[in-house]
């Protein structure tokens, strides 16, 4: 009978949805919250915390995928961003239709 050697790093994944729920959550909220205490002036007026609140889920996927596979596998998650897939005219149409919309 063979025996295959066992990674000596194991990965648990079953916790990964609830790890990247939580740090999007967590980030996105605590921009949120402070502007809302900007808008209820109790803190200085401090620009675009709402826009940086939305790369939420953005940043706790970096972050994870940083954790899980390092410096590749962010190489890797970041480098779709930027893969054409379709044919440049449908990324016009994508962007330019609601704007006409």
């Amino acid at each position: 009978m063979a025996t295959t050697a066992r990674s000596a790093r194991t990965t648990t994944t079953s916790a990964f949805p609830l790890k990247d729920f939580v740090i999007a959550f967590a980030f996105t909220w605590f921009f949120w919250v402070l502007q809302l205490f900007t808008v209820r002036g109790v803190i200085p007026t401090l620009p675009g915390l709402t826009v940086i609140g939305t790369i939420g889920p953005m940043v706790a996927a970096v972050v994870l995928t940083a954790l899980e596979s390092g410096r590749t596998g962010v190489r890797s998650l970041l480098g779709r961003v930027v893969r054409w897939r379709v044919a440049p005219i449908w990324y016009g149409v994508a962007i330019l239709r609601p704007i006409l919309l």
